[in-house]
């Protein structure tokens, strides 16, 4: 559905107050090369996900040291009272 003339100033006339809200340039492309080198980091949660890994293993081996018979208990003997 085409505009009326008027209609189309309207528009041509909101798109240029939108054009003005944009962020002005900061350089112009290619100007500067080492502006444009990508950071690399840790990302935030690596640190707390190596935290809660460790914090499971270390879980892990405690409850099966627990659940594990030791040398010095002693197997109660079929038939045996006690």
């Amino acid at each position: 559905m085409p505009l009326d003339p008027a209609a189309l100033l309207d528009a041509h006339a909101i798109a240029a107050r939108l054009v003005l809200l944009l962020p002005a340039r900061s350089m112009i492309a290619g100007n500067n090369v080492t502006a444009t080198a990508v950071r690399f980091g840790m990302p935030a949660w690596l640190p707390m996900a190596i935290f809660y890994f460790g914090l499971a293993v270390a879980a892990a081996i405690g409850i099966t040291t627990l659940l594990a018979p030791n040398a010095t208990t002693v197997a109660p003997v079929a038939g045996s009272r006690q």
